[in-house]
């Protein structure tokens, strides 16, 4: 009995709380005010009036709380940053090949990318001609993608492969097939030397060493691994690297991914765009 009194007495506040002043008091009981929830209201019919008005209070902070998430969100975009997205994106992905009409999108074979390479890449991150049937060239410090945009470094060409014993064959066909290449998958990469053996086209290097990131494609996500080719600074360098790439057969069976990466820089709109 007596533990029981010593307890009570521990527990009662020796200062009512409705009776407690100070500044700190009175910030506490404006925040708790505010920040008070239908959780911290009471369920007796009493209680009902406290109940609607925290309900009506919450409605209100959350309409607050999305409309400062809206401006944070959006207040940094702009029509130029969609257009400009927008037409670097249908220069690379709609431009035809000159031989069957089709584009990037439409590609499903090897040589679709080769296709790709001769007739769109190298014209479309070089602008070293002007419009004129002549093809006047263009002065060597002017040479921007579409004649605005600035295009900063060299563009890279980066692989992905899988290993040829990444799926499992029938035991009835082993003999007269050797090689099996599953879809892409971190799992089954193929990180051994190939090809020629030597530079970096022929060789595998982690997401960290390259500073990459995954990219979420339409079959599946990649890394930011693989084998990589830097084409330089004009079409001359990049269609020699291009050449050397094609006739030691850097796009086989074990290919899953290619990507290109590059950034331009538009002064008129002081905005950056990095192309993957």
């Amino acid at each position: 009995m007596v533990d029981d009194l010593y307890i009570q007495a521990d527990e009662t506040d020796i200062v009512p709380e409705k009776e407690r002043t100070g500044c700190w008091h009175g910030c506490m009981r404006s925040i708790k005010g505010v920040w008070a929830t239908r959780q911290m209201a009471g369920t007796g019919e009493t209680d009902r009036e406290w109940y609607v008005k925290t309900t009506i209070k919450e409605l209100v902070i959350y309409l607050v709380f999305l409309t400062v998430l809206c401006i944070l969100t959006f207040g940094m975009m702009s029509p130029n940053m969609y257009y400009l997205t927008k037409v670097i994106s249908e220069l690379f992905l709609e431009s035809p090949y000159e031989d069957t009409r089709n584009n990037v999108k439409g590609s499903t074979q090897i040589i679709d990318f080769w296709r790709f390479e001769q007739y769109v890449m190298h014209d479309c991150l070089f602008w070293e001609k002007w419009y004129d049937n002549d093809g006047t060239p263009t002065l060597q410090e002017d040479r921007n993608v579409l004649y605005e945009n600035r295009l900063l470094g060299s563009p890279r060409l980066r692989m992905l492969r899988v290993r040829n014993d990444s799926c499992v064959v029938h035991d009835d066909f082993k003999s007269s097939i050797s090689e099996c290449y599953d879809v892409y998958s971190p799992q089954v990469e193929d990180k051994r030397p190939f090809g020629v053996l030597n530079g970096t086209a022929w060789n595998y290097f982690s997401e960290r060493e390259l500073g990459g990131s995954s990219h979420w494609g339409l079959l599946s996500t990649y890394s930011g691994a693989g084998s990589y080719a830097d084409l330089g600074t004009s079409q001359n360098e990049s269609k020699t690297v291009m050449t050397f790439l094609k006739e030691n057969l850097w796009i086989s069976r074990a290919t899953r991914a290619v990507f290109l990466d590059f950034t331009v820089y538009n002064a008129n709109l002081n905005l950056f765009c990095i192309a993957k």
